[in-house]
């Protein structure tokens, strides 16, 4: 629901392009089926996918391999 309410939000905003354009030069890490569906409904490239049970712990895992030290990391969450 996450994912769907970040877009809805940036259509009544009318930044949807913007935040496509951002996420095509990003590693997209999609935490579990929802949000990969959302993802793939507006033509995201997913990187990354957490593994079941898709908790935090699976999403970190996925990024491991990935020299992070230096870098920004934007995580997305429903408030």
């Amino acid at each position: 629901m996450g994912t769907q309410a970040l877009f809805r939000r940036d259509d009544s905003l009318g930044v949807t392009p913007n935040l496509l354009g951002l996420l095509a030069n990003c590693v997209v890490v999609a935490r579990g089926p929802k949000p990969t569906a959302a993802l793939r409904s507006r033509e995201v490239r997913i990187d990354r996918s957490a593994k079941e049970p898709y908790t935090t712990v699976e999403v970190l895992e996925s990024l491991e391999d990935l020299p992070l030290r230096g870098e920004s990391v934007v995580v997305q969450r429903l408030r």
